[in-house]
């Protein structure tokens, strides 16, 4: 019997041979100054894939990833604030199903207006973008023209990590060398999140806008506006970001900037320096320099 029990063990954790099973990752890490104090912070995750295609032409994938990071930088549109954790994370595991209905992906998994947005970030390390949330149900639909994508989600009132109550759908449309994208989403507490962006690219040099609207159960809303420039040239990639966070009810506004010189070294390793400009906390300005591999 313990004979019997040891090898259903053993076969549990053995990939069945009809599945295609892929390892993936990132690493980074950067030194930071700010104002004069220097720390060091790491950030990776690596996502085990698992893969089938079924007799009826439906594809099956579970993907189940693991973070592992320190000196956690969390923003939100009034303060910074500084968290450290060590250790391995739960990076956000899920379940998806494809087919000529589209995807839906299930569990921790991206929420609609997370499809489309961040069009401007353009600092790996320093940059910001516009805080789209996760869901616990992710719709893809077919295509239903060239170039249109659409997104929908679900979020039930409890979800894996916390993630907030939420209903939302999201646009985005491709055409030449253009991109144009609209999202709306609903919370449970109230509140809600409006997105708008669209960016264009010619040779080397990409432009993009994003507003993003956080409107709150009183009906305060804020818009944070962010305009991005980016320049490729070969293996260089120069880039510019700036930020302005306003209240409806505020007189003045709040503004962000981001400048970023990233080298390809070449087979997926970078190297690259950020500064950071930030009007949101006095005396924020930070400098980055950081190396990080995809694989």
């Amino acid at each position: 019997m313990k004979k019997i029990i040891a090898a259903a063990v053993a076969t549990a954790f053995v990939a069945p041979a009809f599945a295609d099973v892929s390892v993936s990752g990132y690493h980074e890490f950067s030194y930071q100054d700010a104002n004069g104090a220097s720390s060091s912070v790491s950030d990776n995750v690596v996502t085990i894939r698992g893969t089938e295609e079924l007799s009826n032409g439906i594809t099956v994938s579970a993907d189940f990833n693991f973070n592992s990071n320190s000196n956690t930088t969390i923003e939100t549109a009034d303060t910074i604030a500084e968290d450290t954790v060590l250790g391995n994370n739960d990076g956000g595991h899920s379940l998806t199903v494809s087919g000529t209905f589209g995807s839906v992906d299930m569990g921790d998994t991206s929420s609609a207006q997370d499809q489309i947005d961040d069009i401007t970030e353009y600092g790996r390390v320093l940059g910001r973008g516009t805080g789209s949330g996760d869901a616990a149900v992710l719709w893809t639909l077919p295509s239903l023209m060239e170039g249109l994508n659409v997104y929908i989600s679900h979020a039930a009132e409890t979800n894996i990590d916390g993630n907030e109550e939420s209903d939302g759908f999201a646009v985005r449309y491709d055409v030449a060398n253009a991109r144009f994208g609209f999202g709306q989403q609903d919370n449970g507490d109230g509140t809600s999140h409006g997105l708008v962006n669209a960016q264009y690219t010619m040779g080397g040099v990409t432009v993009g806008y994003e507003q993003f609207t956080d409107t709150a159960e009183g009906g305060v809303d804020t818009d944070t506006t962010n305009l991005g420039l980016r320049y490729v040239t070969g293996p260089l990639t120069i880039g510019y970001e700036t930020s302005e966070v306003k209240d409806s009810d505020a007189a003045a506004a709040n503004d962000f900037k981001v400048m970023s010189v990233e080298y390809a070294v070449g087979g997926g390793f970078v190297v690259g320096i950020n500064t950071r400009d930030d009007d949101l906390v006095a005396d924020s300005d930070v400098s980055a320099v950081y190396a990080a591999f995809t694989f």
